[in-house]
């Protein structure tokens, strides 16, 4: 079972100008490597060292494969995936490299994960708080 927490926001609507209220999450609080580690140790035969090791060299392997111009299927998690950003250039001739403005790192959804994050799921609850809750 898993509970979204959201506030109520006054925001004015930009074609009437009439003030509408929206749903809004709560700021989350990010969970520290540290804390997933335990987590994870808590939950199977493995010390939390073993589970850092494991996750610390997660991380350079997800960064090597994205640099390779890999996508990654994470399980449960989804697919990560690059994408580029480039400017324009008249002709393709002209297109390098240095046309590449900037990379951008997607990420996928797998149905399953779509699935336990659905509003409509009735394994999850929200409940209304404060802004700061």
């Amino acid at each position: 079972m898993g509970t979204i927490r959201f506030y109520v926001r006054e925001l004015k609507n930009q074609k009437t100008g009439n003030m509408m209220y929206v749903g809004q999450n709560t700021p989350v609080q990010p969970v520290s490597l540290d804390q997933l580690c335990e987590e994870v140790s808590h939950a199977t035969t493995v010390t939390k060292a073993d589970v850092l090791a494991i996750l610390t060299e997660l991380e350079y392997v997800f960064v090597r494969m994205m640099r390779s111009n890999k996508s990654v299927k994470f399980g449960l998690l989804g697919t990560f995936r690059t994408s580029i950003k480039s400017n324009a250039v008249p002709s393709a001739e002209l297109f390098t490299g240095d046309s590449i403005e900037r990379i951008n790192l997607r990420f996928q959804p797998s149905p399953t994960m779509k699935y336990l994050l659905k509003a409509s799921n009735p394994e999850l609850n929200f409940v209304q708080t404060e802004p700061n809750e």
